[in-house]
């Protein structure tokens, strides 16, 4: 979304948009998105092209409405992962355990197996299984 910004800003190619990301980045990083939102909607009251305005006015009011999301600060302060690539790792695992060669699965019919499959890969299954099968 600031690169997004960056490049309704300056275009894709001016290498001012990479500065002003990062400078962006720094705000962002410290949970300040506010600073960020209100730096994007600045610049978008300034510009007179349409097109380009819509698209910063976008991205000022996704990280204005993203804020309690991106208290990234907080988070690496808690020792919390600010990025998404643990949880998108995982959703891949557990697609590729899904869907190996010769599977074929009606949606209901996946859709019964996921909590099975969930507890089994996490070692929860004889807990599950007791629940739901006494």
């Amino acid at each position: 979304h600031l690169w997004a910004a960056a490049h309704a800003r300056f275009g894709p190619t001016d290498p001012r948009g990479a500065q002003w990301v990062d400078m962006l980045k720094v705000r962002l990083f410290d949970g300040d998105t506010a600073s960020v939102a209100k730096a994007i909607a600045d610049v978008a009251a300034v510009i007179s092209d349409s097109e380009r305005q819509s698209a910063l006015l976008r991205e000022s009011t996704y990280f204005s409405n993203n804020h309690s999301r991106m208290q990234f600060r907080t988070f690496r302060d808690a020792g919390l992962p600010i990025g998404s690539g643990a949880i998108e790792s995982g959703a891949k695992q557990f697609k590729a355990r899904f869907s190996h060669s010769g599977m074929r699965w009606t949606p209901s019919g996946a859709a019964h197996l996921f909590p099975f499959r969930a507890a089994l890969m996490s070692n929860n299954f004889d807990a599950l299984w007791k629940e739901v099968c006494p």
